[in-house]
C-alpha cells in the first residue's frame, strides 16, 4: 500500500497547501479520502491516473473536505472513466452527490454527452453509510466509525444527530492504516485502531519545521493519520498525525516494504 497526502490544508486559503485529501493505492487501484481544495491537480501531479480513482470515501461535509468532490466526478468522466464511481460517506452523502449532477451540474453533464462530440455519461452510485463495513473490494476492506469532531461546541440536539462525521481504516496486504478526517481522542477512533494489537507512530513535520521529503515506511501492521493534533489511541499508545497541519505537500507512506526507518 502507498498513501499520499494529497493536501493538508482548512478551510483558510494557502497557496503552500491544498484541501484535505488523501489517495491509497493498493496494487492497480486507488482509493480517495476526502475531496478538498485542488484534490484533482494533485492527483495529476503524483501520477494518478484519474479515470481508475474509486472509491471515493468522505470523513465529513465541511467545505474544506469536499469542496472539489464535482471535479473529481465530472473530471474523471472526461478523462475516461466507464464505470460508476463508487461513492461512500456520512448521511447526507448521497443528497449532496444528487443535488451537484441534478440540478448545479446537470446543464454541463448534457452538453457533453449528447451532440456529435457526446461523451457516454459515467453514473456514480454514493450510499450513505456509518459503521461497520462500508466495502469489499475482495483483496481489501474499509471499515467506517463515527467519531467526534472536536469543535467543542454545544450544537442542538437536532443539528448532532444529522452531522455525522466518520473515520475509516483500510485494511490490506496484512496492514491497516485508518483515516479519521478531523477528529479528537474517541471511542470509534480507538476502536479503529484497537483491531491491531501492534501500533507504530507515523510523525510528519509541523508547518515550519525542517523535514525529509524522502517516503516513509510504514513496516508495522497500522498506521493513523488522525484530526487535531497527536491522540493518544488506545491500542498501543499510536501517536499519530494531524492531517491540517501538516506542510508537506505530496509525502508518500509506503507500506508495502519493510521498515526502512520512519520519520
Amino acid at each position: 500500500m502507498k498513501l499520499t497526502l494529497l493536501g493538508t490544508g482548512g478551510p483558510r486559503p494557502d497557496p503552500r497547501r491544498h484541501g484535505a485529501a488523501a489517495v491509497l493505492q493498493i496494487g492497480d487501484e486507488y482509493l480517495l479520502f476526502d475531496t478538498g481544495r485542488g484534490v484533482v491537480l494533485q492527483l495529476v501531479a503524483t501520477g494518478v491516473p484519474l479515470e481508475r480513482v474509486s472509491p471515493i470515501f468522505l470523513t465529513h461535509h465541511h467545505y474544506d473536505h469536499i469542496g472539489d468532490l464535482a471535479d473529481v466526478i465530472l473530471t474523471s468522466w472526461l478523462l475516461g472513466r466507464q464505470q460508476p464511481l463508487q461513492l461512500f460517506g456520512p448521511p447526507g452523502t448521497k443528497a449532496i452527490v444528487t443535488a451537484l449532477l441534478e440540478q448545479v451540474y446537470d446543464r454541463d453533464i448534457t452538453v457533453r454527452s449528447t451532440g456529435a462530440l457526446a461523451i457516454d455519461w459515467a453514473p456514480v452510485a454514493s450510499t450513505d453509510v456509518k459503521r461497520g463495513l462500508v466495502h469489499d473490494g475482495g483483496h481489501w476492506r474499509v471499515y467506517a466509525e463515527e467519531v467526534v469532531h472536536g469543535h467543542g461546541l454545544d450544537f442542538p440536539s437536532a443539528f448532532t444527530q444529522r452531522w455525522v462525521c466518520l473515520g475509516y481504516r483500510v485494511e490490506a496486504e496484512g496492514k491497516a492504516v485508518t483515516i479519521s478526517g478531523d477528529c479528537v481522542a474517541c471511542e470509534g477512533l480507538a476502536h479503529l485502531a484497537s483491531r491491531s494489537r501492534r501500533t507504530r507512530s507515523v510523525l510528519l513535520p509541523r508547518p515550519g519545521r525542517d523535514h525529509d521529503p524522502r517516503p516513509h515506511a510504514l513496516g508495522e501492521r497500522h498506521h493513523c493519520l488522525c484530526g487535531y493534533g497527536r491522540q493518544d489511541c488506545d491500542a498501543g499508545q499510536s501517536q499519530t498525525a494531524p492531517p491540517h497541519p501538516l506542510s508537506t505537500e505530496v509525502g508518500h507512506l509506503d507500506a508495502g516494504g519493510g521498515d526502512r526507518g520512519g520519520a
